[in-house]
């Protein structure tokens, strides 16, 4: 187990975020790291090469997901370099880091807008995934994918986000079961709000403008967004249902774990527990005065528990008679 390979990205790639800390960490562990970056010549990317404990052991490469020449040429990098100069170190690890979002109703922008996401955020992983795959199941390692919480729901406005995160999620599924035989693992890590460089206010801001602004006028005028200061409420309302956590650690242990361990957790969900617990609010519970509730099903399980706590709050049940007949059981002869 000598070499992570590929810790790659868009967006949130190497230069900043959970991959910029993930290959300085397992950088300090030992592993060998090829970190891929949109630009080689960002302060983020020169700073892998600086900060890192063991600087021979720091790759930084240019490569852009979207593109196949770009993985290709960097899949020829890693398999050349590992055969003449890696001291026979193997690849080990894929982690697929690359991430962008696009933020604002179905209607809104143009098709690219959302061509991009599905460009970096599915087809992506997938065109690296398969590139580097017989290197992994040469070394029986893993493939690690950065998935999100929100590929097990949906929410406006991340349409597009959620739904190449829930495409990313069932290719993982589905790739764990055909690398089995191969002693291949394939994890999942799926973050629970976290305030990377995809959550920045400005740039979120930034982009819904842009996004707006590739909006057909018919469509503008339907949904009656005026100004700047109209974007920002809506901002401020998505904004409201998540509070992200600036404790990136919390996730880029995961990822560690994910790599470094003998026996990795098929799925990782990390959580600022103590984050989640501030945003809480209170319920408030509506009085059970002047209410009535009809349940039906009541004579077993979920329907008849339901009925007497509710009547125990206060509330008037009405539980209809059913007019079938109840079943006869069977009598031995």
């Amino acid at each position: 187990m000598n070499t992570i390979g590929d810790i790659n990205g868009q967006s949130s790639s190497c230069d900043t975020g959970f991959g910029h800390r993930l290959a300085l960490r397992l950088n300090e562990r030992g592993f060998r790291v090829y970190a891929t970056v949109i630009s080689e010549s960002s302060a983020g990317a020169q700073q892998l090469t600086s900060k890192a404990q063991f600087a021979h052991k720091m790759h930084v490469i240019g490569m852009d997901v979207t593109k196949h020449d770009q993985v290709q040429k960097a899949y020829d990098y890693v398999t050349l370099h590992l055969n003449e100069k890696s001291y026979g170190d193997c690849l080990w690890a894929l982690v697929n880091n690359a991430g962008v979002t696009s933020e604002g109703p179905i209607e809104w922008g143009s098709p690219e807008q959302y061509e991009l996401v599905f460009a970096v955020n599915m087809f992506g992983p997938i065109r690296v995934t398969r590139t580097f795959l017989p290197l992994i199941r040469a070394s029986k390692g893993r493939v690690v994918n950065m998935v999100s919480i929100m590929g097990r729901f949906s929410v406006s406005p991340f349409v597009w986000y959620c739904m190449t995160k829930h495409a990313l999620t069932a290719f993982s599924d589905t790739l764990r079961q055909e690398m089995r035989s191969f002693g291949v693992r394939v994890v999942t890590v799926e973050p629970a709000g976290f305030s990377t460089g995809l959550a920045d206010e400005s740039n979120r801001f930034t982009a819904v403008c842009r996004l707006w602004r590739q909006t057909a006028p018919e469509i503008q005028n339907a949904y009656g967004y005026n100004s700047e200061s109209d974007l920002k409420k809506l901002l401020a309302k998505s904004t409201d249902k998540f509070k992200p956590s600036p404790n990136l650690d919390i996730v880029v242990n995961d990822l560690c774990d994910a790599v470094h361990n003998a026996e990795p957790r098929v799925r990782y969900t990390p959580v600022d527990v103590i984050k989640l617990w501030h945003n809480y609010k209170p319920k408030i519970m509506l009085t059970s005065k002047g209410k009535a509730v009809l349940i039906t099903g009541c004579d077993t399980g979920f329907g008849h528990r339901l009925a007497l706590s509710l009547n125990e709050r206060g509330f008037r049940v009405r539980v209809p008679r059913p007019s079938y007949p109840s079943p006869v059981p069977a009598h031995s002869s």
